[in-house]
């Protein structure tokens, strides 16, 4: 993920005539940025920065995603970026609500707002539902609805 971040940076960019440059670079870079914050909230890969609320950090933190489709879209200048926008960020909204219901269903069962959970195999049943939302919400087979588009 890092070294996608700086092809973002170095790769040639090719603006449309009403596209803004400025923002064209700011949003992904937010959605960069975000990203990031999600790996920092995981406290398995990164010890420093575990948060007692992190699950809820990471919740808020996944709906700034929706964010980035929709400026995305706007941003672009153009009405069928703008429509693509509103229609990836719709899906990407479904998607996070049964992904977040899924977390608070963890949360309420461990007791814990804590990434590190100690259940042992009374997670292996939750594992199936949070690999099926997570395709959901990466737009992989059999979710992938974009890539579908010209067969609707």
């Amino acid at each position: 993920p890092l070294f996608d971040g700086v092809k973002l940076i170095k790769k040639e960019q090719l603006l449309s005539f009403r596209s803004s440059g400025f923002f064209f670079l700011v949003v992904p870079g937010f959605t960069f940025m975000v990203m990031y914050l999600e790996w920092f909230v995981m406290c398995y890969f990164f010890d420093f920065f575990s948060l007692v609320f992190g699950v809820l950090l990471f919740l808020c933190l996944i709906g700034f995603s929706v964010y980035s489709f929709l400026l995305g879209g706007i941003v672009s200048n153009s009405k069928y970026g703008f429509l693509g926008g509103l229609r990836s960020g719709n899906q990407s909204v479904s998607y996070e609500i049964v992904f977040s219901l899924f977390i608070i269903s963890i949360i309420f069962w461990s007791g814990s707002y804590v990434f590190f959970w100690g259940g042992g195999f009374l997670f292996v049943y939750f594992y199936v539902f949070f690999f099926i939302s997570m395709w959901g919400e990466l737009n992989r087979a059999p979710f992938d609805f974009s890539e579908g588009e010209s067969e609707l």
